[in-house]
C-alpha cells in the first residue's frame, strides 16, 4: 500500500451518509472496504461528527427552541409552556418586595372602594370568599353584590397600619390593615380592621382569595 493511503472498514450506511459509493469485498458481505486518501477520511469523520453533535444537541435543546420546532405538539407543548410560566413566575415572585406589593395593593383597593366600588370585582375570583361582619360570601358576583349594596354611597378610608407576611410556597401574601372609615354625613369615623389573603395569578399579579372585614367598637 502506498504511503499516505489506508484501508478502512466501515458500514455502508456511513459511506452513503457522506455521498460515497461502497465497493463490496468477496466473502465479507456484511462489511465494505473503501480506499481513499487522508482528506477523504477527514471528510467522513467530519460528517459523522456533525451528525453526532446534532443528535446530542437535541437532548440539550432549550424549551424556547423546542416550542418552535415541528415535533413539539399538543400536550408536550402545553407542558413546556406551563413549566416555562412556572419558572418565570417564581423568578418574578422572588424579585418582589412583599411590603411594596402590600402597600401598592392597599392603596389600589381602598381608592377603588371609595370612588368606584363595583370596580373591585376584578380583584376577586370564583374561589374567593369575603367575611363581612360575620357574614360569608363566595365568588366574584356575590362579593361584589355585597360591597355595592352597603348602606352608604360615599366614604373615605384612612389607613393607619399595614402588615404583611409571605404565605406558603405558592407565593401568597397575608395583608392586615387597620384604619378609620369616614362615612358621608357622619361626624365620627369608624375604626376597622381588614385581612386579605392574596394569591398570585399566572399573569404575574394578585387576586384576593380571602377577605375578612370587621368594625372595631371601643
Amino acid at each position: 500500500m502506498s504511503k499516505g493511503r489506508y484501508v478502512r472498514v466501515v458500514k455502508e450506511t456511513d459511506l452513503k451518509s457522506v455521498g460515497l459509493r461502497p465497493r463490496r469485498i468477496q466473502n465479507r458481505s456484511p462489511k465494505f472496504k473503501f480506499k481513499a486518501n487522508p482528506s477523504s477520511k477527514i471528510r467522513i469523520n467530519e460528517r459523522l461528527s456533525v451528525e453526532k453533535t446534532r443528535a446530542l444537541d437535541l437532548t440539550k435543546i432549550s424549551s424556547y427552541r423546542i416550542l418552535n420546532t415541528p415535533f413539539a405538539h399538543g400536550q408536550q407543548k402545553q407542558q413546556l409552556l406551563r413549566r416555562k410560566g412556572e419558572v418565570l413566575e417564581k423568578f418574578a415572585m422572588a424579585a418582589m418586595d412583599p411590603d411594596a406589593v402590600a402597600k401598592a395593593f392597599v392603596e389600589h383597593y381602598y381608592s377603588t372602594f371609595d370612588t368606584n366600588r363595583a370596580g373591585l370585582a376584578s380583584l376577586y375570583q370564583d374561589a374567593s370568599m369575603l367575611s363581612f361582619e360575620g357574614q360569608k360570601f363566595q365568588g366574584t358576583q356575590n362579593i361584589t353584590a355585597k360591597l355595592t349594596s352597603l348602606p352608604f354611597q360615599q366614604c373615605q378610608h384612612h389607613i393607619t397600619t399595614v402588615d404583611c407576611q409571605p404565605s406558603g410556597p405558592a407565593g401568597g401574601m397575608l395583608v392586615f390593615v387597620s384604619g378609620n372609615l369616614q362615612l358621608s354625613g357622619e361626624q365620627h369615623a369608624l375604626k376597622f380592621s381588614q385581612m386579605f389573603h392574596l394569591m398570585p395569578t399566572p399573569q404575574g399579579s394578585f387576586y384576593v382569595f380571602n377577605d375578612i372585614f370587621r368594625l372595631n367598637y371601643a
